[in-house]
């Protein structure tokens, strides 16, 4: 299995609540695989480190060799 990020990913705000919307086009750059995607969200830190772990979020995807998705997660804050 061989994934990539095939872009930057985006984030935006939704209008009604207090919800980020966070997108991840993944990539499978080899053949067909089914693939667990986490996403680790952290507070910001001024040193060297991530900071204090906020949340943890994963997903199971199905990939077809060369394909790609997005995989939209959802953060409420």
């Amino acid at each position: 299995m061989s994934l990539t990020l095939a872009s930057p990913l985006s984030v935006w705000l939704s209008q009604i609540s207090g919800e980020i919307h966070i997108n991840l086009p993944i990539k499978c750059v080899g053949p067909a695989t089914t693939a667990t995607i986490k996403l680790y969200i952290f507070e910001g830190s001024i040193l060297a480190t991530h900071g204090t772990l906020l949340a943890e979020y994963s997903q199971q995807v199905e990939f077809l060799g060369g394909q790609t998705k997005d995989v939209l997660f959802t953060h409420t804050e």
